[in-house]
């Protein structure tokens, strides 16, 4: 019989679910039905399962005396969107063929008993079986998941974005006995700025058609004391969404150019580099962690295509968490001690991005243009590769 336990140790932790005994949905229904004989718990926990509350799946092997095996995870919660998720745990009988549970346990005010919180766990991990993944994989194929292209993610959360590109609306519920006719194409307030005229405003002299006409003023704007005279050097340039402005000015900053990438450019079509690892015995921890790792070349294509956008994808950060790549190269080879508190500062690292950081992602466009227009070379983006042979570092 299942019971509930107030905590789980940490050990060893990884993403391959191979040891996990099968999972399947008529079980998660039994096994709610036997222990919290409530439906509604059951449609709940579904639904956290198909709507992707459930994040953070990871896995280990209990100690030897338990002979089980641990599946943690995390949930977000359903109404109080700013606090930390919940925090869930299952044990499984790893002796047994068919899924039989220990212990579970969840943060929730019911964690105690079963919630629908390790419900949607069971759920999750049962669809993963039925994918026949063995490991939890970093980012669902959307062709495997339902149409959610409309719907914020919680777990990437609602980003900030310019007040030109919002569109404010008025929540409308629908009204099945008066059902509009017609529906409307454009509705909602947006922003209508736009440049009434074709020439460059670097070309226009504004100052000798303007500063007539304000200098007479008893109460003169702000503009006419930082107005260039004709003695003073020209401003410098910069580009923007309407072309080439002064720096400084408040069109450079508020409306900054929006550099389209090309992502129609036909590639060459290329083989990974066909690569063998040294000769390691690892032990069964080690092995479990270093298998749930490996991906086929399919879903390399795949990740390659979803992280084209890089650091502002979360596939892009959770693919490189557990990889060697060239930002933690040098401090790996550089390590002479202390190597236990490296890989957990890298594990469990968080992301830091500097103002310098920050300007290069902002303008990393503009660059790409003037390098293109310098060199004559074609430049496209490119997102995380990975070789399927040796997925463990990045390419």
């Amino acid at each position: 019989m299942a019971t509930s336990s107030d905590s789980v140790e940490l050990e060893f932790w990884h993403k391959n679910i191979t040891k996990i005994p099968k999972v399947t949905n008529s079980f998660v229904e039994d096994f709610a039905e036997k222990n919290l004989p409530i439906k509604a718990t059951v449609t709940r926990g579904y639904k956290f399962f198909h709507e992707e509350y459930i994040h953070d799946i990871e896995v280990k092997l209990c100690k030897e005396e338990d002979s089980g095996v641990v599946a943690r995870a995390k949930c977000f919660r359903s109404m109080k969107k700013n606090e930390d998720p919940h925090k869930l745990s299952v044990v499984f009988e790893s002796s047994s063929i068919e899924a039989s549970i220990n212990k579970y346990m969840c943060s929730c005010a019911a964690g105690q008993g079963l919630c629908h919180h390790v419900l949607g766990l069971l759920y999750t991990l049962a669809h993963f079986q039925l994918l026949g993944l063995k490991s939890v994989p970093p980012m669902v194929s959307k062709t495997s998941k339902a149409q959610r292209w409309h719907i914020p993610s919680r777990k990437e959360g609602i980003k900030a974005r310019p007040v030109t590109d919002l569109i404010i609306q008025k929540s409308k519920p629908k009204d099945k006995l008066h059902e509009p006719k017609k529906e409307e194409k454009v509705c909602g307030v947006a922003s209508t700025i736009y440049k009434p005229f074709q020439q460059s405003l670097s070309s226009l002299d504004l100052t000798s058609v303007l500063s007539p006409q304000f200098e007479n003023l008893n109460n003169q704007p702000g503009f006419m004391r930082i107005w260039e005279d004709e003695q003073s050097e020209p401003p410098i340039l910069v580009d923007s969404a309407f072309g080439k402005v002064p720096k400084g000015c408040v069109i450079s900053y508020q409306q900054p150019l929006k550099v389209k990438s090309n992502i129609n450019i036909q590639l060459p079509a290329f083989n990974f580099p066909s690569l063998s690892y040294p000769d390691t015995v690892l032990n069964e921890k080690q092995d479990l962690f270093f298998s749930s790792l490996a991906i086929s070349g399919q879903q390399s294509i795949d990740f390659e295509m979803e992280t084209r956008e890089q650091s502002t994808t979360t596939a892009w950060h959770e693919l490189r968490k557990f990889r060697l790549t060239a930002s933690n190269f040098k401090d790996i080879c550089s390590r002479r001690k202390d190597h236990e508190i490296l890989s957990t500062r890298l594990l469990k690292g968080k992301v830091i991005q500097t103002a310098a950081m920050k300007y290069g992602i902002q303008n990393e466009g503009v660059a790409a243009d003037m390098y293109k227009t310098q060199f004559g070379r074609d430049t496209h983006l490119v997102g995380f590769l990975i070789n399927p042979c040796l997925p463990h570092p990045r390419l």
